[in-house]
């Protein structure tokens, strides 16, 4: 189990680095991020995993003969130690007849002996694999929920060596089947598209476009347009317009009308009539003249007839 507590610990600057203010202060960090490391796990805290944050300095006394300068600091750390009947997940690194060898975080002592497996049968061969009646394996490399049944520290190793067991409910081989826990998605089994639950958008494999389940909607990739399966029109998201691949044409979502984005047109559903939006004039397809709509009078180019 993860833990992060408050440590006390003396920390030894040598003469060449003892430098005032800020740089002293980096000095010591980096000092006490090496001893650290070093010191690797204690068994009253369990493994030291990371430094989070120094929470006081006091004053440095000087050693004599060597003019180092010892500080004493506290600070908290990330840690992890392991407790009887915990359940923990991790990593199958060996499979043996005698049962598996787990490492779990920073603990890599873990094993799991085959009597404390006893739905599973050892499958000899060149990766030997533990098997149930319900053909879950356990093998090398995959992941694996046990609960420990025995915690020693090796003091001379300085390291915590557990005993774990499958006993138990919900205990043995994890599989990744559906869900991808980092990206949070799912495999929607009906439409074989993948979810996503932060977006609640879909991806369809087939066009590589995002889906909206709710708006029956998809997002093309390359023209960054969504587009309706239904009526395979598009949305622009630049002039927020529906477009029409296969017509080349736009439709504008407050006249409902139809634009030829080279034109700079609209089509008039109505009278079948091009509208031109800053001339607020409409053609007449038989006599090719410009129509005001709002006096329906024919105008001349030049002037209005």
């Amino acid at each position: 189990m993860f833990f992060e507590v408050e440590m006390s610990r003396n920390v030894v600057i040598s003469p060449d680095k003892l430098h005032t203010g800020l740089l002293l202060q980096r000095s010591i960090i980096l000092q006490l991020l090496e001893d650290v490391s070093r010191v690797q796990a204690t068994e009253e805290h369990g493994y030291l995993v990371a430094v989070t944050t120094l929470e006081s300095r006091g004053e440095g006394k000087i050693r004599e003969m060597t003019a180092s300068v010892v500080f004493p600091v506290k600070f908290k750390c990330i840690v992890f130690k392991p407790f009887k009947n915990e359940i923990l997940e991790g990593e199958v690194a060996d499979v043996m007849k005698s049962g598996v060898r787990v490492t779990c975080g920073p603990m890599t002592e873990l094993f799991l002996p085959h009597q404390t497996m006893k739905d599973f049968d050892f499958i000899p061969g060149e990766n030997p694999v533990f098997i149930d009646k319900q053909s879950s394996k356990v093998e090398k490399g995959g992941k694996i929920r046990f609960r420990i049944i025995g915690v020693k520290w090796n003091e001379q190793r300085r390291v915590f060596q557990a005993l774990g067991s499958l006993q138990g409910d919900f205990l043995g081989p994890i599989f990744d089947a559906e869900i991808n826990r980092d990206l949070d998605t799912e495999v929607n089994p009906d439409t074989n598209a993948e979810i996503n639950h932060d977006l609640d958008t879909e991806v369809n494999p087939d066009t590589n476009a995002e889906i909206n389940p709710d708006m029956v909607t998809e997002i093309n990739p390359e023209t960054n347009m969504e587009t309706n399966s239904d009526m395979v029109t598009e949305i622009n998201p630049e002039t927020n317009r529906e477009t029409n691949p296969d017509l080349d044409t736009e439709s504008n979502p407050k006249t409902n009308l139809e634009i030829n984005p080279d034109l700079d047109t609209e089509i008039n559903p109505v009278t079948n009539m091009e509208t031109n939006p800053h001339l607020d004039t409409e053609v007449n397809p038989k006599t090719n003249p410009e129509i005001n709509p709002e006096t329906n009078h024919e105008m001349n180019a030049e002037k209005e007839t």
